[in-house]
């Protein structure tokens, strides 16, 4: 099937990991879960993801190596304050061996960079998160010299996830293109910390049950990110922002195995390869295009 560049079925995949030993655990735990979901990555991987199953091995090596680095951390941290460079970096938007050297040397980065000039395989993209504005940094790096870890003040997002007893990370946009998120995050924040913050000055949220809250604090939420999606679709928010709600529009349509072959045409025909956050307008267009086409094909012949 791969020699003939088709997608291998989940099926034959839980196949595999029975033959190599995991037995039923291939299919009823979450350990085959996991098994599963590497062979599938291995197995079919997407030319447009990136190499993930390789960033993700090149991850967890820096983080390996990161650990020997460790008690330099509270100093890295100190000249990073100073030098107003100690901002979180989002290794997901790396890739290839930059992923390695980010993870590898987050506990030295600042050090190394107050001798060199920055460099994207060190600096990076910084971090944004949708429970908090702006820049994500240690708010007192010199306490960590004493061993004393000082955490920023809530924002008014962080309190109502922890009187709703829910983790205030699962506020953060999380899809399969990390430029598509970071965008999303830095919008979404300003306008959930005023909504959150009207939110937990009600009595009503204050005295609702743990349950009411949660539900209360869910609907804030989705209502919230349907407002900044619309604005980012539209290109109110600017025309990258809509870009790249374009490109994860793109990235919902049809199946993995329909959107895995439209890539394979558009390289076919028209020479264009990358990832659909990297493709233009007209890139973009003519990956939805060839998808529609599929989709067509195929449930005309099913119909027959």
């Amino acid at each position: 099937m791969k020699m003939n560049g088709e997608e291998v079925p989940r099926e034959l995949v839980q196949e595999i990991g029975t033959q190599i030993g995991v037995g039923q655990f291939a299919r009823d735990a979450q350990f085959g879960n996991d098994i599963n979901n590497l062979l599938d990555t291995l197995i079919n991987a997407d030319e447009g993801a990136r190499g993930a199953s390789i960033d993700a091995f090149y991850k967890t090596l820096g983080n390996f190596g990161a650990g020997f680095t460790r008690p330099l951390d509270a100093v890295n941290k100190t000249i990073g304050f100073a030098m107003g460079t100690d901002g979180a970096k989002d290794v997901r938007q790396a890739d290839g061996l930059n992923v390695f050297t980010q993870s590898a040397t987050k506990y030295v980065d600042n050090i190394i960079e107050a001798f060199i000039d920055k460099t994207d395989a060190i600096t990076g993209e910084d971090l944004q998160v949708a429970r908090r504005a702006g820049e994500v940094y240690d708010p007192n790096p010199f306490a960590r010299i004493f061993g004393i870890t000082v955490k920023p003040g809530r924002t008014a997002t962080e309190k109502s996830y922890s009187m709703s007893e829910m983790q205030p990370w699962t506020a953060d946009e999380r899809s399969k293109l990390p430029a598509y998120d970071k965008a999303f995050n830095s919008f979404i924040a300003p306008v959930l910390e005023q909504q959150t913050g009207a939110l937990v000055a009600t009595p009503e949220f204050e005295k609702a049950s743990l349950t009411g809250r949660r539900e209360m604090l869910r609907t804030v939420l989705s209502d919230t990110k349907s407002y900044i999606r619309k604005e980012m679709e539209k290109g109110y928010l600017g025309e990258e922002p809509e870009r790249l709600a374009i490109a994860r529009k793109a990235n919902t349509k049809g199946t993995k195995e329909i959107r895995k072959e439209a890539l394979k045409l558009m390289k076919e025909q028209y020479g264009i390869e990358g990832t659909l956050e990297d493709f233009d307008y007209n890139e973009l267009d003519i990956f939805m295009e060839y998808v529609e086409y599929l989709e067509d094909v195929y449930e005309e012949v099913a119909d027959i």
